[in-house]
């Protein structure tokens, strides 16, 4: 059976398996952003060579435009995660770059645990018989058991159905709502009116164990988070009036706000700023399209164009139509799209 080979590498008391991406400290996992990992993995494997800053953002962020500043922010997140050896590990190079000084051991490759072996002399397998005996029995066996699985799970649908409990993500005072899964499923970011119930922003975190990380601090309202196709930023909507909000993009681990449009959601009269919780919809008003170049949302970009489901751009210079409210609806909103992007679904909202 062919396996995949792990890429083991020591230092210290941490142990870091890239191909499982599993890093662990004394034993203990030890949880670090998609981003952060691939960071540490880069320096690891540099084997102390200096890494020039360009050549870690063209790593970690291919054919993507970022500042310099998210660079900056991966490497603080790292040395907290080192603890205090993260310091003295990362050396940064003014006005360079930086250069991993950890002693690391990289192991011989190994195969499920077990180091390599030297490749034995093929034979052929119908020249072996004993394993060809052993192969034909595996393969009856496997066959037993696949139409075990396949009639369990025609006949007893129900029992199939229930055995995989629900899981919650989060469990905090107060109320969270839109959650938005990032695109490797390994975080989510939500709206929380926090731990005092008093200012609703948007936060991420890990899945699983773990503290949220805050990612605005406005006293507005902020809501409906989407994450970029690639993970590194994250949209959203912070309300200035009932009918009135602008679209922002935050990196998804903190870092300055960049104001994209200022959009309207809602008309005249249909919500209240004051009562936004019983409007408040289970997904966000945002989406990106698959290729990370425009926001879609719903309302109007002004008071004069009839309501939809709009495109901006990314960095804000154009905006595009998609669909056209009329007759007695309200509005379109909530849009998704396809991973294709040749389609878009969304809710159209009837009058009352």
């Amino acid at each position: 059976m062919l396996v995949t080979a792990s890429e083991l590498y020591n230092f210290g008391s941490y142990s870091l398996d890239i191909s499982s991406r599993v890093f662990t400290h004394s034993g203990e996992v030890v949880t670090l952003a998609p981003k952060t990992f691939d960071l540490l993995a880069l320096l690891v494997k540099s084997n102390g060579r200096l890494l020039s800053k360009s050549e870690l953002m063209a790593s970690l962020w291919p054919g993507t435009f970022v500042e310099e500043a998210n660079l900056s922010f991966q490497i603080s997140t790292l040395r907290k995660a080192l603890a205090e050896d993260g310091i003295e590990w990362i050396e940064t190079v003014p006005k360079h770059g930086y250069r991993f000084r950890a002693e690391v051991d990289r192991p011989v490759q190994t195969y499920d645990g077990k180091p390599s072996q030297p490749a034995e002399e093929h034979v052929p397998l119908w020249k072996n018989r004993r394993l060809l005996a052993i192969v034909l029995a595996v393969g009856l066996a496997i066959g037993f058991i696949s139409v075990a699985v396949i009639r369990k799970a025609v006949w007893s649908p129900r029992e199939s159905a229930g055995s995989s409990p629900a899981v919650p993500l989060t469990a905090y005072p107060g109320f969270e709502m839109q959650p938005s899964l990032s695109p490797d499923g390994s975080q989510v970011a939500f709206l929380w009116n926090g731990p005092t119930e008093d200012n609703c922003d948007i936060y991420v975190k890990l899945v699983g164990p773990g503290r949220p990380l805050r990612l605005t601090t406005s006293p507005a309202w902020d809501d409906s988070p989407a994450w970029s196709p690639y993970g590194r930023l994250i949209a959203f909507l912070r309300f200035n009036t009932s009918i009135s909000a602008d679209v922002f993009v935050i990196p998804a681990l903190g870092g300055p706000e960049h104001r994209v449009a200022t959009i309207s959601v809602r008309r005249q009269g249909t919500a209240m700023y004051s009562n936004r919780l019983k409007f408040a919809q289970t997904a966000g008003d945002l989406a990106w399209t698959p290729d990370g170049k425009w926001i879609a949302f719903g309302g109007r970009p002004v008071d004069d164009e009839a309501p939809g489901i709009w495109l901006i751009a990314a960095d804000g210079t154009e905006k595009r139509r998609l669909t056209r409210v009329g007759g007695q609806a309200l509005g379109d909103w909530t849009p998704s799209f396809s991973p294709d992007a040749r389609t878009l679904a969304f809710v159209r909202e009837g009058s009352l």
